[in-house]
């Protein structure tokens, strides 16, 4: 069964307005965000979405099959001491390694192991959004246009780290530094960058006057043209696995293809605009939560010249789905959401070959 992207949103949005309208008070009204809503939408957001995520063709990514490949391998293991890191593995981090031998044991069916991995990170990340988000339904729908749903059907390692440090982000914001740091060391044994999230509470030191956010797009400027020496230095360092990534030529600095990342950050540009557009320095959530999304914005433009680090971003744009629901409907979101939509569309249409990373096939 063919599915592209413009039908899977076509899908989705039948599906959003068919759990829309029991919850609505009044033609005019927002929703009720009652205890039943937050449970009912839950439940009913994270079947869909786990379920177009482990029914797709698992040839769709370039990392899938290796995820699915590397779980059968481990399946046919009888004890963990005869799994091979280096050889069956491929060196992931061993708490990953660990709990795909877990899920192994319990069944060795491929969609089993797709069935778990899907559970653990769209219920995590719907939690996030319900625990935060001022209008759910916002949420979960910026969350398909802004491409991050789309992603994580494919970087399963990451997308595991980074479930478990959206949990570290409620910590965060409640000041509770202790157990956050704990959060983002135990996300780190599922993928190393997590680690990233360790300079999380710099942003604190910082205040959104004009004059910072001057600076603040100077350093975007330089970011996208200068970041070359500061990357390799950082990735030479601090994650000296990912070296062949920076000079890779599908990759790194010497790839041709830059346009994604292009893209990404003019539609981060723009949701800044929006978002700041709404701020408010008497809101500490809402403020924190900018910073936030401005801090993996950074990563975003360093992208420019090396197209992966942009991965790293993923751990700090969740926060836009929060901030979204907290901002005025006014022009700018809704001209926000058209942008939104018509990237997604543009990249089936344009770029087919960027719909490797989209569920756009079921394997039944």
């Amino acid at each position: 069964m063919n599915l592209n992207i413009v039908s899977f949103l076509i899908v989705f949005f039948i599906f959003v307005f068919i759990i829309y309208p029991p919850y609505i008070k009044n033609s005019t009204s927002s929703l009720t965000y009652t205890k039943e809503y937050r449970l009912f939408s839950f439940f009913m957001f994270g079947i869909f979405l786990v379920f177009f995520y482990m029914m797709r063709k698992l040839f769709i990514g370039y990392d899938t099959y290796s995820y699915v490949s590397v779980f059968e391998n481990i399946a046919n293991c009888s004890a963990y001491k005869e799994i091979s890191e280096r050889h069956i593995a491929m060196g992931w981090e061993k708490l990953f390694v660990r709990f795909i031998y877990l899920i192994s044991r319990i069944s060795d069916n491929k969609y089993f192991f797709l069935f778990v991995i899907g559970t653990c990170l769209y219920f995590s990340i719907i939690y996030f959004i319900t625990s935060l988000s001022k209008n759910f339904l916002i949420s979960i729908i910026f969350f398909v246009l802004y491409g991050f749903y789309f992603s994580s059907t494919n970087l399963m390692r990451q997308f595991c780290a980074i479930s478990i440090v959206l949990f570290g982000v409620n910590f965060f914001l409640k000041k509770k530094y202790v157990r956050y740091y704990i959060v983002i060391f135990v996300a780190s044994f599922f993928h190393t960058t997590a680690l990233i999230c360790v300079l999380l509470p710099i942003i604190n030191i910082f205040k959104l006057k004009k004059s910072f956010i001057v600076f603040y797009f100077f350093v975007i400027t330089v970011l996208i043209f200068f970041s070359n020496n500061l990357l390799s230095f950082a990735i030479h360092y601090v994650a000296p696995q990912y070296e062949s990534y920076f000079t890779s030529s599908s990759y790194g600095i010497l790839s041709k293809s830059k346009l994604g990342s292009l893209l990404n950050l003019f539609i981060g540009v723009i949701l800044f605009i929006y978002f700041y557009s709404n701020y408010n320095e008497k809101d500490e959530i809402y403020s924190k939560l900018l910073k936030i999304f401005m801090f993996g914005l950074l990563f975003t433009a360093a992208s420019a010249k090396f197209t992966q680090i942009g991965r790293i971003a993923s751990y700090f744009s969740p926060s836009a789905f929060i901030l979204i629901s907290m901002g005025k409907k006014n022009i700018l979101f809704y001209f926000t959401f058209f942008i939104l939509i018509a990237y997604c569309v543009i990249v089936n249409l344009f770029r087919p070959e960027w719909t490797g990373f989209f569920p756009y096939y079921f394997d039944f």
